[in-house]
């Protein structure tokens, strides 16, 4: 697929190369020339020095014939206008990022219609109901759903000691309705991806993933010893649109809120969202003023300012504080293995939230969603097995010669019927199946269902 991005910020530039490494034809645009050819050095990207908007730059590269036009610079009016253009140029899909969540709101203008925008997206809103999710779910670094939430992913670290530690999987007796998909495991290069087997076993500070029944999921925190509790009361620190989201979605829930930041003007209109919340003007790495705030009380500590480092710094005051429960913001999975040595949860920005969403648009003709982890370096894709398949009524254990070594058939759907894919499985015309692989067998893993 040819793909424009109008964008090389930060944003644009993680989405341009993981499209790249799916082998998409990626063309990025902006109008810093330096910033473009620092990164045309690593990436094997096209890229061209030019305003977003420009109509007749857009023309040119319309010529190409282009599928989709990302519109992901960091201000709402320009990509607005870019996907307006691209749209009335001939580009079949455009999708817009935008910073202000008033553009969802739709009941008295349609945006979409208005702009000719395909998808809108709200990096910063899409990452405060992840963040919402972890807190949610303690003891969880990712939840995700599938099968129409039938289905449930989830990941959690393994805490020091667990009741099964020693023993093979195959020993663990999960069930008919849950197995193990993807272990990530500290390693000298900060970790390493594990498609387990049967006479693999689990280590102390493994990150596994789990994929099953919903309500079955809902026992592996406390199987592991990790346990649960109700969130009554949260302390956030950060004052960005992110946490002004997140607020919203706390207090949605009942959860009294404590916001701590210097900025003054983001606390000024924090101070506006009405609802069981305080916002105090204060620096939340002063550890005085953590402890004179009691937030030891609190049921979860959060750092969620724009800096990881900061986030860092802070989680970890918080937890010296006497803070339980614990998490940070981080741009990416660099600090995973820092943020588990000091026993810390994270919750991963926008980029990767944004990736999964942008390849669930790219593959939504033969795929019914998808999910990127650990920096692109997994894919979960959920798939209809199609009434052209040549593996209708095949055994799962026949398919060995046909699929890559590191992909793995996790779960089968059929008439809303839960089945781990075991050997003796079979698939059929309609079925929903959820497979994990790396990203570089994507297209081969699609054409055979």
């Amino acid at each position: 697929m040819s793909i424009v991005i109008a964008g090389a910020d930060e944003l644009g530039i993680y989405l341009a190369s993981v499209l790249s490494d799916e082998q998409q034809n990626v063309i990025i645009i902006d109008p810093d020339e330096e910033k473009l050819e620092q990164f045309a050095r690593s990436a094997d990207v096209a890229t061209i020095c030019g305003q977003c908007h420009d109509w007749q730059l857009l023309d040119e590269i319309a010529e190409q014939k282009p599928q989709l036009f990302l519109a992901m610079t960091p201000c709402d009016a320009t990509n607005l206008l870019s996907c307006s253009i691209a749209k009335n140029l001939g580009y079949p899909t455009t999708v817009c990022r935008i910073t202000n969540a008033q553009f969802l709101n739709q009941s008295r203008i349609d945006i979409d219609r208005l702009f000719y925008v395909d998808h809108l997206i709200a990096p910063e809103l899409i990452v405060a109901h992840e963040l919402f999710k972890c807190l949610s779910h303690p003891g969880s670094v990712a939840v995700e759903s599938f099968a129409h939430g039938a289905v449930q992913m989830r990941t959690i670290v393994l805490p020091s000691e667990f009741p099964e530690r020693g023993k093979n999987l195959r020993e663990m007796k999960f069930g008919d309705d849950l197995l193990i998909g993807m272990i990530r495991r500290k390693s000298d290069n900060g970790g390493q991806i594990v498609f387990p087997h049967g006479d693999d076993q689990l280590e102390t500070g493994d990150e596994v993933t789990f994929i099953g029944d919903t309500n079955t999921m809902m026992n592996i925190p406390s199987r592991f010893g990790l346990s649960g509790k109700e969130i009554k009361s949260a302390v956030v620190a950060g004052s960005s649109p992110v946490v002004h989201h997140l607020v919203q979605i706390l207090l949605s829930h009942g959860i009294a809120v404590k916001v701590m930041d210097n900025d003054y003007t983001c606390c000024e209109k924090l101070s506006k969202i009405e609802g069981n919340v305080t916002v105090i003007q204060e620096d939340p790495s002063n550890m005085n003023f953590l402890l004179s705030e009691r937030i030891d009380q609190s049921d979860v500590f959060l750092a969620a300012t724009p800096s990881t480092e900061f986030n860092i710094l802070t989680a970890s005051l918080a937890q010296e504080a006497g803070v339980k429960d614990v998490y940070s913001l981080v741009s990416d999975m660099r600090h995973s293995h820092l943020l588990k040595r000091l026993g810390i949860d994270y919750a991963v920005s926008e980029k990767e939230s944004i990736t999964s969403r942008i390849l669930s648009f790219i593959h939504a003709e033969s795929a019914i969603s998808t999910r990127t982890l650990y920096e692109n370096q997994v894919m979960i894709m959920e798939l209809k097995v199609s009434a052209a398949t040549k593996i209708a009524g095949v055994p799962v254990r026949d398919l060995g010669n046909l699929l890559p070594k590191d992909c793995l058939i996790a779960l089968i759907e059929n008439r809303g019927q839960i089945m781990i894919a075991k050997g003796n499985r079979i698939f059929a015309p309609g079925d929903t199946v959820i497979i994990i692989c790396s990203p570089k067998h994507v297209d081969e893993v699609k054409g055979i269902f």
